[in-house]
C-alpha cells in the first residue's frame, strides 16, 4: 500500500460525471493481448472463450486441511470429548487456477474478490511505483468450468477493492494522473455498467475522493460506501453520486457492513470505528493493539452479533458487538529461514459457520464457530499451496472460496459437503432387538472390563479366524463417539501373525464411521462388503479405529488408531471386544475410541458397534470359527 499525504478540494460530481462519459472509444492495437477496446481510462475485453482458454488451468483436486495445531481446542480434557458439531464435513477441491493478467509487460496481482450470486468480481493491482491495474468478471456458476467473463485493464490506475450492486461494479483505487482528470488526490471511485450478459460494456462515472489511495468499498441499498488511506475518510455516496456523508479516518484500510452498523478499521492505530448504519453517528470506537507494520495489510469482516478484525502481526482478533475480545487466535509461527512478514494475518471471510483466514505463506487456516462452544472458532487446520503461494486475500461465499495469491494469480476452490459415506452401501434391516439387547449388555458410561470381564481375558477372542473360504460383510449398528473416526480392517496369515505395525495393510471400510445427525450419514443397518474377493481359510481379520481418521474430505493419521491386536495399541490395552448376541445370532464388534491409559476414558466400548457376517443373508454364521468367542443370552 502506497501512502502519501494530498490536499483534497471536493469537485463536482456532475462535472466528473459528464468528463467519464464523454471519453471516445477506440480499438487499440497492443501486442500483449488481441480484442481489447479502450474506452475512457479503461482498456475493455469481453470475449470469455480466448480469456478462459489463456488463463484457466482446471484442477479439480482435493486440498487437504493441514493440522497445524493452531487451535487452543485441544485433545486435553474430558470436555473436548463432549458431543459438539465442530464444524460439518466440509471437503475442499481446487478447481482452477487462473493466471495474473499481463499488461506492458508487468505481472499485475489481484488484491481483492467480490462473490454475488454465480458471479465473482476481481481487482489488480501493480507492485512497486507504477500504477497499473484491472478488474474482472468471472462466472462460478459451474465450479467445474469456470470462465473469464470479461476483462478490465486501467494502464495508469491501481484498483484496491470491488463490490457489485445492481447490474454495475463499484471499484475503488489510486490513479496516476489525477492531476491530468482535473482530481485533487488520487484516490478514486469508479463505476462500470455490465451489460444482461454480465460483461463490462461502459463507464457510468469517476469520482476523486480524498487520501493517496481507495482502499475498500461495500455498496447496499443504505448507498456506496468506501474508505480511503492517509488522510483519507469514509465516504458515503446515494446513487447519484452525491455525497451523503463524510467522516475523516486517518488510514482507513477496511469497512465491512452488517444490518445495523458500519464498521471503519484503522491500519496503524488499530482502531475500529463503529457507525449507525441509518444516522453515520459514531457509536463507539473499539481500540485494538496497534500494528509495528506502516502500511499494514490488514481487514475486517463482520456478522450480527461479532467483528473478525485480521490485523497482521496481530493474528486475528474475534469481537462482541461490544467490542470486547471474546477469542484471539495469533498469527502462524515463522518457519525458520523466513521472513516475519511474509507470515502474517491479512485478511479474514465469513461463510456462514466457516472462518476462513489469509496468513501469507502460511496459507489459509479453515475454522468453524462452534455454537456449543459459546460460537468459539475451532481452528482444523490450514490450506496450503504449492511453491509457498502468498494469500493476500481470501473470500468465500456459498460453495467458492477465492484465495488471491499476488502475482500468482488466485485460486478458484470449492465446498462440498462430504460424509464419508461409502458408495458400496447398502441398507438392511438387521434384528429387531439387536440395538436394544447391546445396549443392556453396554450401558452409556458404564466400565465395560468391570461388568463383563470375560471379554477381556487373556484367552478372550478378538479376531475373525475364516475357517472356510468366504465373503465378509460388515453392517453398522451404531456409534457413540464424539470424533469422527475411521473404521478398518486388515488380514493375516493364522500361522503367520504380523509383529509390527508396519507389517500391517489397512484397509478402509467406512472413512467416516459416525451416523446421521452425529457427524456423519450411516444409518442403522447400512452394509458393506469387504474385500475384493472371498478371504480363504486360515486368515485372520482384524479391525481398526483410527480416532479423528476423517477429515474435510479425506481420511488422515488422526489422533491415534486401535487395532484389535491389542499387542499394537498403546500400553497394549485391549480397546475393542467381540462376542455373539444369542436372539439374533449375530457376531458383534465394540470399539472404545478413547485411549484405555487415559483418565477420563468412560470404557463403555460402546463408541463404535458393527455386526460381522460370513453370508449376505444375515443368518447365522457357518464359516468362521466362533471358538473363544463369548455368547450372551438374553431372555
Amino acid at each position: 500500500m502506497k501512502v502519501r499525504k494530498i490536499n483534497y478540494l471536493v469537485l463536482s460530481v456532475l462535472v466528473l460525471a459528464i468528463l467519464a462519459r464523454c471519453q471516445k472509444e477506440e480499438t487499440l492495437d497492443i501486442d500483449w493481448q488481441n480484442n481489447y477496446t479502450k474506452k475512457g481510462n479503461l482498456l475493455i475485453s469481453n470475449n470469455p472463450y480466448q480469456l478462459s482458454s489463456q488463463r484457466i488451468s482446471l484442477v479439480n483436486e482435493l486440498v487437504p486441511i493441514v493440522n497445524n495445531e493452531t487451535s487452543e481446542l485441544t485433545l486435553k480434557s474430558t470436555t473436548d470429548f463432549s458431543k459438539i458439531e465442530l464444524t460439518n464435513n466440509y471437503a475442499f477441491k481446487l478447481m482452477a487456477e487462473v493466471a495474473s493478467p499481463v499488461y506492458d509487460d508487468n505481472t499485475l496481482q489481484a488484491t481483492h474478490v467480490a462473490i454475488k450470486d454465480n458471479y465473482a468480481f476481481v481487482t489488480y493491482n501493480t507492485r512497486g511505483s507504477e500504477w497499473q491495474g484491472g478488474v474482472e468478471v468471472f462466472n462460478v456458476s459451474d465450479l467445474e468450468n469456470p470462465s473469464l467473463v470479461s476483462s478490465v485493464i486501467l494502464p495508469n490506475a491501481d484498483v484496491s477493492s470491488v463490490d457489485y450492486y445492481n447490474g454495475a461494479i463499484y471499484i475503488v483505487g489510486a490513479t496516476g494522473d489525477y492531476e491530468a482528470l482535473g482530481y485533487n488526490s488520487a484516490a478514486f471511485l469508479e463505476v462500470l455498467d455490465l451489460d444482461e450478459n454480465m460483461e463490462i460494456s461502459s463507464i457510468d462515472t469517476m469520482i476523486d475522493i480524498s487520501s493517496y489511495a481507495g482502499t475498500d468499498i461495500i455498496v447496499t441499498e443504505a448507498g456506496i460506501m468506501c474508505t480511503s488511506g492517509s488522510d483519507g475518510s469514509l465516504t458515503v455516496f446515494d446513487f447519484d453520486y452525491n455525497i451523503v456523508q463524510e467522516i475523516d479516518i486517518a488510514d482507513a484500510r477496511s469497512l465491512d457492513v452488517n444490518s445495523s452498523y458500519i464498521y471503519v478499521l484503522q491500519g496503524e492505530d488499530g482502531n475500529i470505528q463503529k457507525y449507525d448504519l441509518t444516522t453515520f453517528n459514531l457509536v463507539s470506537n473499539i481500540a485494538l493493539e496497534s500494528s509495528n507494520t506502516p502500511g499494514p495489510k490488514s481487514e475486517i469482516a463482520v456478522n450480527e452479533d461479532y467483528i473478525f478484525a485480521a490485523m497482521n502481526e496481530g493474528g486475528l482478533s474475534m469481537l462482541n458487538s461490544d467490542g470486547t475480545l471474546k477469542q484471539h487466535i495469533a498469527k502462524p509461527e515463522t518457519p525458520e529461514g523466513s521472513l516475519d512478514e511474509n507470515h502474517v494475518t491479512n485478511s479474514v471471510s465469513l461463510n456462514n459457520d466457516l472462518v476462513l483466514i489469509g496468513n501469507g505463506e502460511s496459507g489459509v487456516n479453515v475454522g468453524g464457530i462452534v455454537e456449543e462452544i459459546s460460537d468459539s472458532i475451532y481452528i482444523l487446520g490450514s490450506m496450503q499451496f504449492d511453491g509457498y503461494a502468498s494469500t493476500n486475500f481470501v473470500e468465500s461465499k456459498d460453495s467458492v472460496i477465492f484465495v488471491a495469491t499476488g502475482l500468482e494469480g488466485f485460486k478458484i476452490i470449492s465446498i462440498t459437503i462430504d460424509e464419508g459415506v461409502p458408495d458400496t452401501i447398502t441398507p438392511t434391516e438387521p434384528c429387531t432387538s439387536l440395538l436394544g439387547d447391546i445396549s443392556e449388555l453396554f450401558p452409556e458410561l458404564t466400565n465395560a472390563k468391570e461388568l463383563h470381564p470375560e471379554l477381556f481375558s487373556d484367552t478372550s477372542t478378538v479376531n475373525i479366524y475364516i475357517e472356510e473360504e468366504t465373503e465378509l460383510y460388515v453392517t453398522f449398528i451404531d456409534e457413540g463417539a464424539s470424533l469422527r473416526n475411521t473404521f478398518g480392517y486388515y488380514t493375516y496369515q493364522a500361522d503367520n501373525p504380523p509383529t509390527s505395525i508396519d507389517e500391517i495393510e489397512r484397509n478402509i471400510i467406512f472413512p467416516n464411521v459416525s451416523k446421521i445427525d452425529e457427524g456423519g450419514a450411516l444409518q442403522y443397518g447400512d452394509k458393506v462388503k469387504i474385500g475384493d474377493a472371498p478371504f480363504p481359510a486360515g486368515t485372520v481379520v482384524g479391525f481398526y479405529l483410527t480416532a479423528a481418521g476423517w477429515q474435510n474430505g479425506t481420511t488422515v493419521e488422526g489422533y491415534y488408531t486401535h487395532y484389535t491386536n491389542a499387542e499394537f495399541n498403546t500400553a497394549e490395552k485391549q480397546q475393542s471386544t467381540l462376542f455373539i448376541s444369542n436372539r439374533c445370532n449375530d457376531l458383534v464388534l465394540t470399539f472404545e475410541d478413547t485411549k484405555e491409559t487415559l483418565s477420563y476414558c468412560d470404557h463403555d466400548f460402546n463408541d463404535l458397534i458393527i455386526t460381522i457376517h460370513d453370508n449376505n443373508e444375515g443368518v447365522p454364521n457357518t464359516k468362521i470359527n466362533n471358538d473363544g468367542i463369548i455368547e450372551y443370552f438374553i431372555e
